[in-house]
């Protein structure tokens, strides 16, 4: 089963590489999530949820309300990716959209909700709360084999995109908590995947 963490590990560093990092630099280069909302919505397949997709008049009233949030805790994640998922502007469940933006809004403690990670977690019902229980004591279970991935990962840049000069960077977020919940995310959509 390690190897299947150690693939998770190499796919999102080369995910995190070529979009997630991109996504997050225009972020912090606009000074805030407006002209980046629908890029985020369309890499994490949501955008067909939202009315007017890539065109939707809501881009920019959902930036600013994103905008005038402040970083979310473990107390109150829970709550407002539930009470976003309305905010988006649609008749359609936006739970995983809403954890999606709000990720990129905060990052750790949001556990990002997606139909093969509820797959490969066998969650068929419930609530966010529940969900996020039952990712969280999945995550604890599988901490160790994520953490030996990643230490085998930064032996093996090699076998990833980033290109040398990358590597400084790549090296100030490997480390990070919310980087390896991201490689438990990858792990968990390539099994439900199947």
């Amino acid at each position: 089963m390690n190897h299947l963490y150690n693939h998770a590990a190499i796919s999102y560093a080369n995910l995190w590489w070529k979009q997630d990092r991109l996504l997050l630099q225009r972020m912090k280069k606009a000074g805030g999530m407006g002209a980046v909302l629908p890029d985020i919505a369309s890499a994490y397949s949501v955008i067909r949820g939202i009315p007017g997709g890539r065109n939707s008049a809501h881009w920019q009233r959902i930036a600013n309300q994103l905008g005038d949030l402040p970083k979310l805790t473990a107390a109150n994640y829970v709550q407002t990716v539930e009470e976003w998922q309305s905010k988006l502007g649609s008749e359609h469940n936006l739970l995983s959209a809403a954890s999606k933006f709000l990720w990129f809004h905060s990052k750790n403690p949001v556990k990002i909700l997606d139909r093969r990670a509820t797959k490969a977690l066998h969650f068929t019902n419930g609530t966010y709360s529940d969900y996020c229980t039952l990712w969280t004591a999945e995550y604890k279970q599988s901490e160790l084999q994520i953490k030996s991935a990643i230490v085998k990962l930064i032996e093996q840049l090699d076998c990833t995109v980033i290109p040398v000069e990358g590597r400084k960077e790549f090296l100030a977020v490997v480390n990070q908590k919310w980087f390896a919940e991201r490689i438990f995310d990858k792990y968990l959509w390539d099994q439900g995947g199947k």
